[in-house]
């Protein structure tokens, strides 16, 4: 659609869409000032592989052979298999109840940061207040430790054969996303837009149905005119008659130049000539027949 003709439209129907307008931009401002905010706390964790003992310390100290190596996640000389089982546990809906029934926030997100490996662990939480959301990521950050521990005690490994989970950064002070803001802007604007169209779309149509109601009454009675006899058309047959009258009292242009081509200009002079004329005629044959006897 043409942006001048959505503009004229608008224009148009101002009344209607003028407070419209008004009430989405007081809408956008409360959002924007009064509406519930969203902060933004991590953590971060750095995984640690055990000290395991070599062959010589084992022979060496007959203390460190006794104890329990028995850690599945060891074998694997990695730390990737065993981040992925405790994000696994941590994204259980076990947690986030018990997130919720301490009075703490429900949104989170525990991920490797990006290219870095399983190495390094974030955990983010979000709340409607900064205190929630530090409180959250700690809460978490605990969680994370001890799930760590117990899931590579599946064995009973001895502690000294297991991965440790290493504070690196956080919980710190809790940023507001501004973004959420932006999106409640962006939604509100958005329903406003929809409103003011649907309304200026309604009155619309009520006025072209208001001129149609209007001009209705003309077409019924032109109609009328066009289907009724002749005689009952009153301004045809008057027309009719004065037409007539007007034939019958002014001469047309062909009678009007006939008149001129016969008729004299002086009649009372082209009288006198005739009898001029006559006497003159008559004289003269008079004087024919005297001489013919």
């Amino acid at each position: 659609m043409d942006p001048l003709t959505v503009l004229s439209t608008l224009w148009r129907h101002k009344w209607t869409a003028i407070p419209v307008i008004m009430l989405t931009l007081a809408a956008c401002a409360y959002v924007y000032l009064y509406a519930p905010r969203t902060y933004e706390a991590s953590m971060s964790y750095a995984l640690a592989a055990p000290d395991v003992p070599s062959e010589y310390e084992l022979e060496q100290n007959k203390d460190l052979a006794k104890l329990n190596s028995d850690n599945p996640y060891l074998r694997t000389g990695d730390s990737s298999l065993l981040s992925q089982v405790v994000i696994a546990k941590l994204s259980d809906l076990v947690v986030v109840e018990a997130l919720e029934a301490d009075g703490l926030g429900t949104e989170f997100t525990i991920a490797p940061i990006a290219n870095l490996g399983m190495g390094l662990v974030k955990i983010t939480a979000t709340a409607n207040t900064p205190e929630i959301a530090v409180k959250t990521a700690q809460t978490l950050g605990d969680k994370f430790t001890s799930t760590i521990k117990s899931t590579q005690e599946v064995n009973s490994a001895d502690p000294s054969y297991l991965y440790t989970a290493l504070p690196v950064q956080g919980p710190g002070p809790a940023q507001e996303l501004y973004s959420s803001r932006l999106r409640s802007l962006i939604m509100v604007g958005i329903a406003g837009a929809v409103l003011l169209f649907g309304l200026v779309s309604i009155s619309q149509s009520l006025a072209l149905r208001r001129t149609q109601n209007d001009n209705r009454p003309l077409a019924s009675e032109s109609e009328q005119l066009i289907n009724a006899p002749s005689r009952e058309r009153p301004g045809r047959l008057e027309m009719s008659s004065i037409g007539q009258a007007k034939n019958r009292h002014e001469p047309s242009q062909e009678q009007d130049f006939d008149a001129i081509q016969v008729q004299p200009k002086n009649t009372q002079k082209y009288e006198e000539n005739v009898r001029s004329l006559a006497k003159t005629s008559g004289g003269r044959l008079s004087a024919a027949r005297r001489s013919n006897e």
